[in-house]
């Protein structure tokens, strides 16, 4: 390009000198212009340099990457940097361990993907479909998907080491997949007053039951309010639910109303609609399944523990304006 237009802006001067520049192999190729210069290169062996594609066409205008470069800055910019930033730190950490990544490790880590998905359930759609659905809706591409396996595969492999499995995980793990449950409703208040006398209401009428599931959808600040305080079945021994909420329900008839109990951020008043036995399956039956889920979920917490901390102690600097703009605003989240 810069030689095309030395030669323009130099015409007047080349042009007079033009008889006495030609050699024995002819006039020089920057005098030439359009098709003849091309098949001059051609002819010489080489290619003239391709135009390079704009990513981007609107009505027939093409949009630069410059113009882009700002806007997907500012959208998603620091996610970025934070993916490629975590992919380094740890491919690094990986090396400086002598590990290695094998084509087993990132079938592993797909295989893990899918199967989670298909253990939530989605109505009637395979795995796949759920797959495909959950990676449009977060924008995981070939390339950032790839990424993610990869990083994964990698941070599994770092962590394994720390994981340990008891005897008491199993049996806690059994006794919420297979054992009683509890279904119940709950109305949560930001104070414990407000709890109070919400219990008084619901006691003092004479179906308890209509009364709570009213008072839930009028006043509750848990999500469960439009459906009167409706919670998923719920198993006493499940650690995912506060203790002080799973005592008062192992505590409580069918029927019954508990006393208010404290949360981390409020107050609770709970109604216990039914109680149901465990399946009776036996331990030793499932005691592999459960081992590998609690590893699997162990796995998980140490490796998202694991890139927080690299994350932290990595030193990233931000020099682009757009870029820096996102990072700041991410970090101050």
């Amino acid at each position: 390009m810069l030689r095309t237009f030395a030669a323009g802006a130099a015409c007047g001067v080349l042009t007079a000198c033009a008889s006495q520049n030609q050699t024995r192999e002819g006039p020089n190729p920057r005098d030439l212009r359009g098709l003849e210069a091309s098949e001059r290169q051609v002819s010489a062996g080489r290619q003239p340099a391709p135009v390079e594609r704009p990513p981007v066409m609107v009505d027939g205008q093409p949009v630069s990457w410059d113009e882009l470069r700002a806007a997907l800055s500012e959208a998603a910019g620091a996610a970025a940097v934070e993916e490629i930033a975590l992919s380094r730190i740890v491919e690094a950490e990986f090396a400086r361990r002598g590990l290695q990544l094998t084509e087993a490790d990132l079938q592993r880590e797909r295989e893990l993907v899918e199967r989670s998905l298909a253990a939530e359930g989605a109505g009637s759609d395979s795995a796949a479909e759920m797959l495909s659905r959950i990676r449009r809706s977060r924008g995981l591409g070939p390339a950032r998907f790839d990424s993610l396996l990869r990083r994964n595969a990698m941070l599994r492999r770092l962590v394994q080491a720390e994981v340990v499995i008891t005897d008491e995980q199993v049996r806690t793990a059994h006794a919420v997949r297979h054992g009683p449950r509890c279904r119940a409703r709950i109305i949560v208040a930001p104070s414990e007053r407000e709890a109070a006398q919400a219990r008084s209401r619901v006691e003092g009428a004479a179906d308890r039951r209509a009364a709570f599931i009213e008072e839930a959808i009028a006043r509750s600040t848990d999500p469960s309010a439009s459906r009167g305080g409706l919670l998923e079945p719920i198993s006493p021994a499940d650690p995912a639910y506060p203790v002080s909420v799973r005592r008062a329900l192992e505590a409580l008839r069918p029927g019954e109303l508990s006393p208010v109990v404290a949360l981390e951020h409020g107050y609770a008043l709970l109604l216990l609609d039914e109680r149901t036995e465990g399946d009776g399956t036996p331990i030793d039956a499932v005691r592999p399944e459960l081992e590998r889920l609690l590893r699997t979920r162990q796995e998980r917490v140490l490796m998202d523990r694991t890139a927080s901390q690299m994350l932290e102690t990595a030193r990233i600097t931000v020099f682009d304006p757009s870029l820096e703009w996102s990072w700041r605003t991410r970090m101050q989240e």
